[in-house]
């Protein structure tokens, strides 16, 4: 852990303010606080400062208990998920779709009004040109039946030229009687005059020089009953059951009790950080002491940025202005270093930003104060381990945060 001497901070860029009368308020309350000092306090002060400080604790009791809350709901979070990915089922692999970017209206080209001439403008939409009824000239057409009786006496018939003699085709009449072709000689090719009425029952007359095949006798049908035995239906196919597929394979229960077991050390070592916040903001105001808090992360991150990489930004991209750490990043830069050594350089960045903080607190507004958030951490981190023990004796985390805090 880095020594108070080896880290110089400038208070007034490190706050965002001048920071000179919450160092006197701070110093007077540790007076009245201890009843030391050069200047004793009149009774209505006294008074005045028992009622705030009885106050404060009651909204710092408030503020612990909805912590507690936190803590609990945030240990089972459903963000593990972005640390142990689940397997895909074998011989599957799981395909992500890549999200279609919805077109809105606005970007939509407007349909052009431009009339088309020959062919499609390249880069222009075809809208045909209309031209409208009352531009087209009508044209009177006039019938017989319209020409009245007295103007039509008067038109002339004009005749088609006649054709010459030789382009003129002649029309004769039939003859009257036209006498029958002779018989022939041979009587076989007469062809015999086909009989008004066919009988279809008379037999098919085969071909010349082929005999007929006799017909046999159709035997009469018997009446008697012949047993039939039924015929067994076809065997069911029973078909083979399909491969069954495995569901995707959940993360290993080891694994996730050890990453939840890791959320909650820093879901605990961050508890430091929210009473520190609330010691100052009735000091300094809670714009300085969020500033404060968000600087010395970033100070951290240029000494240790193995483990304080991106850790100030939550996944959804958000700058975390309030000095809090983001855990699913926070674990994702551990998981990346040695597993023999990540404990050890997780515990030695997470000291190193404690100590800047602890510093601030220090030169800015008092060593009364810096031990006051100290105590409160400790005895805090000392009740919930002994609650802790009762149910599971591995109270390790609960070790080394006691260690750096001391």
């Amino acid at each position: 852990m880095p020594k108070p001497d080896d880290l110089k901070i400038d208070l007034a860029d490190l706050f965002g303010g001048d920071l000179s009368e919450a160092k006197i308020a701070a110093e007077r309350q540790e007076q009245l606080r201890s009843g030391s000092g050069e200047n004793p306090a009149t009774p209505e002060e006294q008074q005045q400062f028992t009622e705030m400080e009885a106050e404060r604790e009651r909204r710092y009791q408030e503020m612990l208990r909805q912590r507690e809350e936190e803590i609990t709901q945030n240990v089972q979070a459903a963000e593990l998920h972005l640390i142990i990915p689940v397997d895909p089922p074998e011989g599957e692999s799981l395909v992500l779709e890549e999200p279609v970017a919805a077109v809105s209206p606005d970007e939509v080209a407007p349909l052009s009004e431009e009339p088309l001439t020959e062919g499609k403008a390249e880069g222009k939409s075809a809208v045909y040109e209309e031209t409208p009824v009352e531009s087209l000239p009508l044209q009177a057409v006039e019938t017989p039946e319209m020409v009245p009786a007295e103007a039509q006496e008067g038109l002339a018939v004009e005749a088609l030229p006649a054709k010459p003699a030789s382009e003129q085709m002649e029309i004769q009449p039939p003859p009257e009687d036209v006498p029958p072709p002779p018989p022939p000689e041979d009587a076989s090719l007469v062809v015999p005059t086909p009989p008004d009425v066919i009988n279809f029952d008379s037999p098919v007359l085969r071909p010349f020089g082929v005999p007929v095949p006799p017909v046999a006798p159709v035997p009469p049908l018997s009446t008697r009953t012949v047993p039939v035995e039924p015929t067994p239906p076809p065997p069911i196919e029973v078909e083979a059951p399909a491969t069954p597929v495995s569901a995707p394979s959940g993360p290993n229960p080891e694994e996730v009790a050890r990453l939840q077991k890791e959320r909650e050390f820093l879901l605990l070592y961050d508890q430091y950080r929210v009473i520190l916040l609330h010691e100052l903001t009735d000091l300094t105001g809670e714009r300085k002491a969020k500033t404060m808090l968000a600087r010395t992360v970033e100070l951290a991150r240029n000494k240790h940025p193995e483990i304080f990489r991106n850790a100030n930004w939550d996944a959804e991209g958000n700058l975390l202005d309030d000095g809090s750490l983001d855990e699913i990043r926070m674990l994702q830069n551990k998981s990346s270093l040695d597993p023999a050594q990540a404990d050890s350089v997780q515990d030695l960045a997470l000291g190193a930003l404690y100590e800047l903080r602890m510093q601030a607190v220090e030169k800015g507004l008092g060593v009364g104060l810096r031990e006051k958030i100290r105590s409160r951490y400790c005895l805090w981190l000392t009740d919930r381990r002994d609650k802790a023990a009762l149910s599971n004796p591995d109270v390790r985390s609960y070790d080394r945060l006691l260690k750096l805090a001391v």
